[in-house]
This record gives structure tokens, C-alpha cells and sequence, in this order.
């Protein structure tokens, strides 16, 4: 009975880690946007690295309105990673 109720513990909750990768993702192409468009360079938040993104996620720019365009970009491949992450993991874990 033990070692059922350990299995059931270790499956992760798809919606959960969807809401946790969406949060991340969101806050970091926002933040990857935003930082430059202030001016600041900070370790890789800076030009050359938004432009390599900029390649993967179009209308992200150094602006604000880039900035949100980044945080909804973030927040829709956040969730898809997070439920692709936890389907993969639910499934082979046994």
C-alpha cells in the first residue's frame, strides 16, 4: 500500500507545471525585452541576445509593446513546454 501511494505522489499535475513554465517564460522574454529597451546590459539580457531571440519569437524588440509581445510569446510556449515536460515524465516514470 506504501509503495502505491509513493507512485501516486511522484506524478506531476500538468496543469500545475503548465502555470509554473507559463510564469517563467513570461517573466524572462518580458524581462529579455524590456531590460535593453531601459538601457541596461545586464549579463545576457542585453541586444545580441534579444536579437537571437527575436528570430524564434516574432515582434519581440527592445520596446515595451515588444515586451508584451514577448511576455504573451512566453507565457503560450511556457505552457505547451510545461505539459509536454509533465506528459513525457507521467508516462515513462514507472
Amino acid at each position: 500500500m506504501a509503495k502505491k501511494k509513493l507512485t501516486e505522489s511522484c506524478k506531476f499535475k500538468p496543469q500545475s507545471l503548465a502555470k509554473a513554465f507559463a510564469l517563467l517564460c513570461g517573466l524572462y522574454l518580458f524581462l529579455a525585452a524590456l531590460l535593453p529597451a531601459l538601457g541596461f546590459e545586464v549579463l545576457w539580457w542585453n541586444n545580441r541576445a534579444l536579437t537571437i531571440l527575436a528570430a524564434f519569437y516574432p515582434g519581440l524588440a527592445p520596446t515595451f509593446l515588444g515586451a508584451l509581445i514577448g511576455l504573451i510569446w512566453g507565457v503560450v510556449t511556457g505552457a505547451l513546454y510545461g505539459l509536454i515536460i509533465a506528459w513525457i515524465y507521467d508516462r515513462f516514470s514507472r
